[in-house]
């Protein structure tokens, strides 16, 4: 067999255009579609994913949209196709199946925890999307981790076992873990006048143990504490570049410190704790910024108990290489709001904007709102008005006082009131305008709130979404009419109304596909409503059986779709131990040793997806000296077909048997 022309068309990560395919004969039909997955051929299911079928005519438009639409399921990690003319022309596609990494593997012999191995991993990770090109980054990554763990010059080699039909590949990394050194001396560089071997008792990174950079980075973490509790917030801790012996295998530290300014925080007149101000100097900032937000911490935590009218005067004292940040605290008089009133009111009663606002009387009569807030409801209080259509309203706050009792007045100028005029919908045609307008929130005389109008738009694309059509484009406009109102217009350009051809499941290994298909919403043929395809997957994750659950829509026509469900089944077997205490009797003191105690122990099987239809089979065993219990149980979603969730669970105790069943409606989503 004689090939006459071979044209590789590749779709990776950058866009090819028609130069690269031949400008095929108008004419020129495609005879043959062959499609291989991982060089064999594919199964029907994957095969229905390519849109260019034997007949229609040679367009590398369309094979181009093809591979677009095949790299967007997400179910592959290389897609191209290749022409041959045999001597009638065939396309084949050639597929290459997304894995994922099933687990990671190191040696024995390393001395680290398999928990710091994989947080030193970011480019391959367990579950996540396996790359051929990641694993020399992966190797660069261990190495610089070994070397952080106080393992310098180590050698890292990575290399995949996969297993193409299960869809997952084993990372193995082969490890030298290269040489070790031992700390000789540590050496402090600092502008401070102290103890230097009670300073470094702190860290534990000392002479003749094994140096690890990362356990030095958290003694520098110590260090740094340790001065920004002595009043040094700007304080600098580093260490040097370390000196090595290769000889004696040693190491020698330098740690440099620059504590810079003692900042002393002092609050006088009040309770405040320094530390509610302490960080905002931690950094260089402006001064009065940093005297302003100082002051509303601490007038915020005053009013909250109960010091309303508190004062606070701020002040920076420098002497030396000390700076003092000076509050002065007038507490007054410790007061409580008795109530709030409002003034200037017309659109709203005091009680509708008390319950817009959450402050209704509580029980007792008094208010719910404490001192801080006082402050901030006058913002609250323009915010409901916005959205009733007044963008001018202005509150004021003032107080009335009568011993310790406090009754807040804010007076409201709610000025003139935007409302909605007329609502048009220009370009609807599938719907009229009665049923749209029920879709929306805006009103014709309701008020005009901006924000509105984008919560209207997504309300209408969802709409016409759950009608099952695709492709719609909604924007608005916003016109002032003669009367001051705002007219809405709603431009609609409706897209399609589509149908599901094909319901295409990938990614099953052990479940059965009449477990899938009975949670789906949609049939063949049916209108592809938005919501029917939500509930679908509400549906199959709500089974706990899947890992991932992904449903894309391909466009097969403009009025047909297939329903991709790509589908990463999870692990199926857990096993979990516990070891604990118990006593005969209840204990009714804190003096557990007063009670006679002995050991305890459990161990649990559960194995998900039982019968591939997701069942869960469990086996528990109690074990102790005074008892011995084991349990048996098995759940299923579904019983005889419908969905009502089920179990049944038998238990061995001291010999004998107990069965016990029992089942529950589940309403699916």
């Amino acid at each position: 067999m004689r090939c006459r022309g071979w044209i590789v068309i590749l779709l990776a990560s950058r866009l090819w255009g028609a130069a690269a395919f031949p400008a095929p004969d108008a004419q020129e039909r495609v005879s043959h579609v062959d499609v291989l997955l991982d060089g064999r051929a594919a199964p029907p299911e994957i095969r229905g994913l390519v849109s260019v079928k034997a007949g229609d005519r040679l367009s590398v438009r369309d094979i181009k949209d093809s591979l677009v639409r095949l790299m967007g399921t997400g179910l592959f990690s290389d897609v191209r196709v290749e022409r041959q003319e045999v001597p009638e022309t065939t396309l084949v596609y050639v597929l290459t199946k997304k894995l994922y990494v099933q687990g990671l593997v190191f040696p024995e012999h390393l001395r680290l925890p398999l928990r710091t191995l994989r947080a030193g991993l970011t480019s391959i990770r367990i579950g996540a999307e396996f790359r051929e090109d990641r694993l020399p980054r992966a190797a660069e990554e261990l190495e610089h981790l070994l070397r952080r763990e106080g393992y310098f010059d180590s050698s890292v080699r990575a290399s995949a076992e996969k297993d193409s039909e299960g869809g997952t590949v084993l990372v193995r990394f082969e490890i030298q873990p290269g040489r070790r050194y031992v700390i000789s001396g540590i050496q402090v560089r600092s502008d401070l006048e102290q103890d230097q071997r009670k300073f470094l008792r702190r860290i534990s990174s000392r002479p003749k143990r094994t140096f690890v950079p990362s356990r030095l980075e958290k003694d520098l973490q110590v260090l740094s504490g340790v001065l920004r509790q002595q009043g040094y917030q700007r304080a600098q801790v580093e260490a040097e570049e370390p000196r090595f012996d290769e000889e004696g295998k040693t190491v020698d530290l330098i740690l440099k410190i620059r504590a810079g300014e003692r900042i002393v925080i002092d609050i006088r007149g009040a309770d405040v704790p320094a530390e509610l101000v302490r960080p905002i100097w931690e950094e260089k900032i402006f001064e009065d910024w940093g005297l302003q937000e100082g002051e509303a911490r601490i007038l915020s935590v005053l009013r909250k108990q109960g010091y309303v009218f508190a004062l606070v005067t701020s002040r920076v004292e420098k002497s030396g290489n000390v700076l003092r940040v000076v509050h002065e605290v007038e507490k007054g008089e410790r007061c409580y709001v008795r109530g709030v009133r409002f003034r200037g009111l017309d659109h709203l009663t005091s009680a509708e904007l008390e319950e817009k606002l959450g402050i209704a009387p509580g029980l007792s009569g008094r208010s719910v709102i404490d001192g801080a807030r006082i402050f901030t409801l006058a913002e609250e209080i323009q915010d409901v008005y916005r959205s009733q259509g007044f963008p001018q309203t202005r509150v004021d706050l003032l107080f009335e006082r009568q011993g310790r009792a406090v009754t807040v007045e804010y007076r409201v100028e709610e000025g003139p009131r935007q409302t909605v005029g007329r609502i048009l919908f220009q370009g609807a045609s599938l719907f009229d305008a009665d049923r749209l307008l029920e879709e929306i929130g805006s009103r014709p005389g309701g008020a005009y709130f901006a924000p509105n109008l984008q919560t209207d738009i997504e309300r209408l694309e969802t709409f016409y979404l759950n009608q099952g059509i695709r492709g719609t484009k909604i924007s608005a406009e916003v016109l002032s009419s003669v009367s001051g109102d705002r007219d809405l217009v709603f431009h609609i350009q409706e897209g399609r109304r589509v149908l599901l051809k094909d319901i295409v499941v990938t990614g099953l290994r052990d479940t059965r596909r009449a477990t899938v298909l009975r949670e789906l919403r949609l049939r063949e043929g049916d209108p592809l409503f938005r919501q029917s395809v939500l509930e679908t997957r509400r549906n199959l994750e709500r089974l706990g059986i899947f890992q991932e659950v992904r449903l894309e829509e391909i466009p097969v026509s403009e009025d047909e779709r297939n329903l991709l469900i790509g589908l990463r089944e999870g692990q199926r077997n857990f096993v979990s131990f516990g070891l604990g205490m118990e006593t005969k009797n209840i204990p009714f003191e804190l003096a557990v040793w007063e009670n006679v105690l002995s050991p305890r122990g459990t161990a649990e099987y559960l194995r998900q997806n039982l019968f591939g239809n997701a069942s869960r089979f469990s086996l528990v065993g109690q074990f102790s000296l005074r008892e011995k219990r084991g349990v048996v149980s098995i759940e299923q979603p579904y019983f005889l077909g419908r969905p009502i969730q089920n179990s049944l669970t038998a238990w061995l105790d001291l010999g004998r048997w107990y069965v016990k069943w029992r089942d529950r409606v589940s309403v699916p989503a």
